[in-house]
């Protein structure tokens, strides 16, 4: 959150400016005053604007390559280590589906192939 401007103890023009920014944001919090109309006063007089919370979307390409049995696996997969990433972030991130873009399944990875056998009616018995 910014700060209001400090202030020197022996100064009263900074003393009436951290006044000011104080009362303002009191006044908002009280709903006396609406936010926007705080804000253009305090923009008048060279102070920093209030803070406020925003609802951002973003409509962001992302590809990623992950390892999966199925289509949809694949997506779960890449959507959770999104999910990971964002939230180490410390943010409040909702992630909605709003489309999936077909794409052809990819060569065998060779990593996972090494893995254990499923155990699905086992072909050496």
């Amino acid at each position: 959150m910014p700060q209001p401007p400090a202030v020197a103890p022996t100064d009263p023009s900074a003393q009436l400016r951290r006044h000011i920014w104080h009362a303002l944001r009191d006044a908002v919090s009280e709903h006396d005053i609406d936010v926007d109309a705080a804000n253009r006063v305090l923009h008048a007089v060279d102070l920093p604007q209030m803070p406020r919370r925003w609802q951002v979307r973003l409509a962001l390409p992302i590809l990623l390559r992950v390892t999966a049995t199925s289509r949809e696996d694949a997506f779960d997969t890449a959507e959770a280590a999104v999910g990971t990433a964002l939230t180490g972030a410390d943010l409040d991130v909702r992630i909605n589906r709003d489309g999936r873009e077909r794409r052809q399944p990819g060569e065998l990875d060779p990593t996972a192939a090494r893995g254990p056998y499923p155990d699905h009616g086992r072909l050496d018995s």
